[in-house]
């Protein structure tokens, strides 16, 4: 229903194949005829980190994102480093311990955590 920033995604009628309004962000409602739970839905909570697949762009809060520039969106996250549980000599530099490390080849960057 809601992507990134709370951007609304179109409702999507399969009968015919044709998009609808958008979702309502203050009061997401779930109206699917496979929905066996309940239908009326807490309002989402936009997502901490999120980018755009344009360079720039503006959020449905009207803030702009960090550039983390274009393309793919296809990030991965991990590793947690844990400096002091780590014996290794080629282990991560101390100012890292405790930070959450996140990557994105396509983009070509790596970005920490905090």
């Amino acid at each position: 229903m809601f992507i990134g920033d709370n951007f609304a995604y179109n409702k999507w009628n399969f009968a015919t194949g044709k998009t609808g309004p958008k979702f309502d962000v203050e009061n997401p409602v779930n109206t699917s005829p496979h929905n066996s739970g309940v239908q009326k839905l807490p309002k989402p909570i936009p997502a901490t980190i999120w980018y755009p697949y344009a360079d720039k762009t503006v959020s449905a809060q009207g803030k702009q994102p960090d550039n983390w520039g274009g393309g793919s969106r296809t990030a991965m996250g991990g590793p947690y480093v844990s400096y002091k549980n780590s014996g290794a000599s080629n282990r991560m530099p101390p100012h890292l311990n405790g930070k959450y490390l996140i990557y994105e080849w396509s983009r070509r960057w790596m970005k920490v955590v905090t």
